[in-house]
Order: C-alpha cells, then sequence, then structure tokens
C-alpha cells in the first residue's frame, strides 16, 4: 500500500543512458491489481490509497488520497485491510532511478502518481545518528528522499 501527500500530472521522462534501477523480471504482475517483488518479497497494489483499480480493464478509478502528515497516513493506512506503508528499503525499491516524473517503472505500476510517499518508521538510529527520525519520505516526482 502507498500514502500520497500530494499529485502532479506531468509527462515521465526517462534517460536511456542510465541503467534500470530493477533486474528483469523482479516484477510480476498478479492480474488482480498487485504486483509482487521477487526480490524483495513485497506485494504492491497497482493502485495509491483512494484509488480502486478494475480488473476486466486494468484500470484505475479515482484519485489518490493526499495526506499532511505521516501519521494521517499510517492512521488511513492501519484501518485498511491487510495492508500497510512500507519501510524505507521496500519503498526505494520501486524507484526507478533513469525516470523523473515519476521515478517508477510505469510498464510495471502504471499508476503511481508523481506524488511524495511515505515509509514506515524503522529503526534509523545507526543509519543516521539520531533516533528521533519517525521515518523516510521519497518524492516520485524527483525521487528525492528526505525526512
Amino acid at each position: 500500500m502507498i500514502a500520497t501527500l500530494s499529485l502532479s500530472v506531468d509527462a515521465q521522462t526517462c534517460k536511456d543512458h542510465i541503467p534500470d534501477s530493477h533486474t528483469t523480471g523482479q516484477f510480476l504482475d498478479n492480474f488482480n491489481g498487485t504486483v509482487t517483488d521477487v526480490v524483495n518479497g513485497v506485494v504492491w497494489q497497482k493502485c495509491a490509497v483512494g484509488q480502486s483499480y478494475r480488473q476486466s480493464t486494468n484500470a484505475r478509478s479515482g484519485k489518490p488520497l493526499s495526506f499532511k502528515t505521516r501519521q494521517d497516513a499510517l492512521n488511513c493506512v492501519s484501518v485498511t485491510d491487510g495492508w500497510r506503508l512500507p519501510n524505507l528499503k521496500e519503498l526505494g525499491s520501486k524507484v526507478q532511478r533513469s525516470c523523473l516524473d515519476p521515478v517508477i517503472d510505469l510498464s510495471i505500476l502504471p499508476f503511481t502518481p508523481s506524488a511524495i510517499f511515505y515509509s514506515s518508521p524503522p529503526n534509523l538510529l545507526g543509519a543516521f545518528g539520531r533516533d528521533n527520525v519517525e521515518g523516510l519520505i521519497i518524492d516520485f516526482k524527483s525521487g528525492i528522499e528526505f525526512t
């Protein structure tokens, strides 16, 4: 499950000289509105929170929900049956560094908006030398990661 902060409607740009971030066959379409990352063992919804998937047409409807804070996203996802916010490693595994706006392979996850996505709160003390980090955010428009 992915939770967004804001939405952009710009067209994606990809650079052929930058290698793909994923291995061939890493993502498998389950043809039920989800995609499995076989390398990291994660199942992704094709749609962001607030959108619905139609299997008969392989299309989505609705608009992604926007969240002002990570806690708002966590609260929403915690009441959604069977889904959770990904941790940073899981969320980062979707990033396609050769593309911008959004920084994702749209052939795998075609409905991903150019928006800010939250990760769940990991233990970041060792990585960042501080223990007050609640999680990280990835801007899927630019690929920038921040707290």
